[in-house]
């Protein structure tokens, strides 16, 4: 249970000692860590909540530090990992939008979606995140529990140690306080023709970007495309196969299309993968041989 922890930090193993308090319940939940630090997993105290839309308990009074050693009521590693895998997505609601999870709605979208300018998708896609920006978990735009949680556990770590230092490596190069990635989504033949502008953009403020390449129905990929594409340092990605919001439809649909981005990545020579939309399912993605 100190593994996930470790392996963020990069500290040396006697840095963390934290031990389980009692038994696990039998079925997992949600439950508060300290403020704003919303989880899921089993819990060694009470039953969690099964609604993640209720009042959250906050069971970090429960932690107990005697002689360098955190006692837990929860299992870090679990839930880490659950968060990571969203395993909470059982206990959800439907999609909390203004259109619901409606499939037909979204096949109807992606459907007539190359035909629609860009504003005007754009005003389609906020008609249907009304509503969704507001869920209370996971944190929308960007989700930092997991960071959060670790925080937390750091504090009681650090308590234990009598407020030792812990050392550990750090995160970016060179004392970086961040990192950056940027990438390119070509969707249709004219994004994949004005993509040498668009590294002349990029290299006047010094910028590389991983470009995601959708392999099938939208645009012809040529040799002499990726090679340019490499010859002035960037990097190739596969970008979901079709891009028709489909590809976690079913297992059977997603075991069928990659079979064929694997072929994709292979033929391509590429780095990673990303599907359309940046829909996931990261049980089912792992079947991709690679991925971003």
């Amino acid at each position: 249970m100190n593994e996930a922890l470790r392996s963020y930090f990069r500290c040396p193993d006697s840095a963390f000692n934290f031990r389980l308090g009692e038994e696990l319940q039998k079925e997992p939940g949600f439950f508060c860590f300290g403020e704003h630090v919303d989880c899921y997993g089993q819990s060694c105290v009470r039953q969690p909540a099964t609604n993640y839309r209720a009042q959250l308990e906050d069971i970090s009074c429960e932690v107990q530090i005697d002689r360098r050693h955190v006692t837990l009521p929860f299992d870090p590693d679990q839930v880490a990992k659950n968060l990571r895998f969203e395993a909470y997505t059982g206990q959800m609601q439907p999609e909390h939008t203004y259109f619901g999870g409606n499939t037909v709605i979204r096949a109807i979208y992606y459907l007539g979606r190359p035909a629609f300018p860009v504003h005007f998708r754009r005003i389609l896609q906020r008609i249907r995140l009304q509503g969704g920006t507001h869920s209370p978990f996971p944190h929308w735009p960007v989700d930092r529990t997991v960071d959060k949680l670790f925080e937390e556990l750091m504090k009681a770590a650090l308590q234990a140690r009598n407020n030792t230092p812990v050392p550990f490596i750090w995160f970016w190069p060179e004392g970086a306080p961040a990192a950056a990635i940027l990438t390119h989504d070509v969707e249709t033949e004219t994004g994949r023709d004005f993509c040498s502008q668009l590294m002349d953009t990029d290299d006047e403020f010094g910028f590389k970007a991983s470009y995601q390449v959708v392999p099938e129905k939208r645009y012809e990929i040529t040799p002499a495309f990726l090679k340019e594409l490499r010859r002035r340092g960037c990097e190739v990605n596969v970008h979901d196969l079709y891009h028709d919001g489909n590809l976690f439809r079913n297992r059977e649909e997603f075991l069928s299309r990659a079979a064929k981005i694997n072929s994709y990545l292979k033929k391509f020579g590429a780095q990673g993968f990303r599907s359309g939309a940046l829909y996931r399912n990261l049980r089912l993605v792992r079947r991709v041989e690679m991925f971003i």
